[in-house]
């Protein structure tokens, strides 16, 4: 991340650098520990979410808060304690099955990457009391020095994972490439261009095969294999919206894959993209929506562009309706269950960095507007008896986007007065963990867990402080792989 980007995350997080330094002064001046000695975190972390009922809370939130502080003293006496009260087991061998009812709408909550998850886990009772029953769960991929594939912090996904279930809320999965570090990527600030663009393609599927697999084996509700699929085949200077010549080229990837989906995953199955049409159509009207080959799928995924990337709201009603819902159409065409979209909301404020990567400046707009916009989306979802589901985008600012999330501004109503009527998930036990440890309890935790990073812009925005806390909590929490 370059220095200029760096210095943005001064407008969100002023303290940190000076607080990082105060935490390891802490751990620096703690009585001498020899964290070899000191049972895995991870491990028990693994246990506490296998375990019927919750640790001993006070014991869990002061061995995390001296995790946390930096406090090597005191914990290492807290977490003897904690380990003695629960079974340890490897995150790779912790598997708590969610559930499958998709006979109900699925107001759902877009988690797009680690910072959105970890938001989300640490708020879970006001997720919870506001309607929220589905995490769309996006797994991000990540390139090696060879270029080849992976996906870094395993762990710490299985751990959003485990404990989105444990609340019991249902779970979308989707393989995502919309990290700012992805190289494949067409407006990746470090790209590098593939011999062919349509050869990403081939190079996702081992790896949505494989995850299809870890799908079935946590019961996920419905598998995504690509979310924004179409931007696999963008390439610098094209639009979102694929031409004639690359829409057959992922119809007919998305019919190859299925069957082999299929083979490993026995849940509902849909496909993801931003796409609203032919580019060669672009501006006619009416558009046809994504019209790729969705026979055999369960449910389009749409993600609409939100009324803030248009110039006027009155151009996003133009396109909701000659462009975004003609996708209904494709529900009866197909046989699908219906249409999901997803990333829905809007933004409050500026963005960090409006022209990071080339991306499209997003108008400035204020809580009143975002509170409209959410109206007007439930609109949407309560006359159209076609669409199956809608996700929020709850991402905080980064340096192309503002902040999406409505909690705690007026927007929050909107979703709890027209979600919450058709009931709310009971707040458990866990839960209340979760929220008492908070965000850093939960950053903590994920350090732990893995000595890769998952995508988070939190990371990318401020490397050094972020990368500061993560390698002092793993010297102390015994972290091994």
């Amino acid at each position: 991340m370059t220095l200029r980007i760096r210095r943005l995350m001064k407008r969100l997080w002023p303290a940190v650098a000076m607080s990082m330094v105060v935490l390891v002064c802490i751990g620096a001046c703690s009585p001498a520990v020899d964290t070899k000695d000191l049972p895995p975190l991870g491990h028990i972390i693994g246990g506490v979410l296998e375990s019927d009922v919750p640790v001993d809370r006070a014991v869990f939130l002061s061995t995390i808060s001296c995790l946390v502080e930096g406090d090597l003293e005191g914990y290492a006496d807290r977490v003897n304690q904690f380990d003695s009260q629960v079974d340890r087991r490897d995150m790779a061998d912790v598997v708590i099955e969610g559930r499958r009812e998709s006979d109900t709408l699925y107001r759902g909550m877009d988690l797009y990457d680690l910072r959105d998850m970890r938001w989300a886990l640490a708020h879970i009772d006001r997720v919870k009391s506001a309607g929220i029953d589905t995490m769309l769960f996006v797994v991000s991929y990540e390139a090696d020095p060879a270029g080849n594939l992976y996906i870094p912090g395993e762990a710490v996904y299985l751990f959003y994972l485990n404990a989105f279930h444990r609340s019991g809320f249902r779970i979308w999965l989707a393989l995502g490439h919309c990290s700012y570090d992805f190289p494949y990527r067409h407006d990746s600030h470090r790209r590098i261009p593939p011999e062919n663009q349509g050869d990403l393609l081939d190079m996702f599927e081992p790896h949505i095969l494989r995850w299809a697999g870890i799908a079935e084996r946590y019961n996920v509700d419905t598998f995504i294999p690509s979310e924004e699929a179409n931007t696999t085949l963008v390439e610098p200077g094209e639009h979102t919206n694929l031409c004639q010549p690359k829409r057959e080229i992922l119809s007919a990837w998305m019919q190859r894959i299925l069957p082999r989906i299929r083979a490993r995953f026995s849940g509902k199955i849909g496909f993801a993209t931003n796409d609203g049409g032919p580019s060669e159509l672009i501006g006619m009207s009416p558009g046809t929506g994504p019209d790729f080959d969705y026979t055999g799928y369960d449910f389009i995924l749409q993600k609409f562009p939100n009324r803030s990337v248009f110039p006027s709201d009155e151009d996003w009603e133009f396109f909701l309706v000659n462009d975004g819902l003609v996708t209904l159409r494709l529900v009866d065409r197909y046989g699908v269950e219906g249409l999901v979209i997803y990333h829905a909301g809007d933004s409050v404020g500026k963005a960090l960095d409006a022209d990071f990567a080339g991306s499209i400046a997003v108008r400035e707009t204020d809580e009143q507007h975002q509170k409209k916009s959410y109206e007007r989306y439930f609109e949407v979802l309560r006359d159209n008896s076609g669409i199956s589901g809608m996700f929020i985008k709850i991402q905080a600012p980064q340096p192309h986007e503002p902040d999406w999330n409505p909690f705690g501004k007026p927007a929050e109503a909107v979703i709890r007065d027209n979600f919450a009527p058709r009931g709310t998930l009971p707040v458990t036990d866990f839960d209340r963990l979760w929220v008492a440890i908070g965000e850093d309890g939960l950053r903590a935790i994920q350090a732990c867990l893995s000595a890769e990073y998952p995508f988070d812009p939190e990371r990318c925005l401020n490397e050094k402080a972020y990368e500061a806390f993560a390698g002092r909590v793993r010297t102390m929490c015994a972290h091994s792989e």
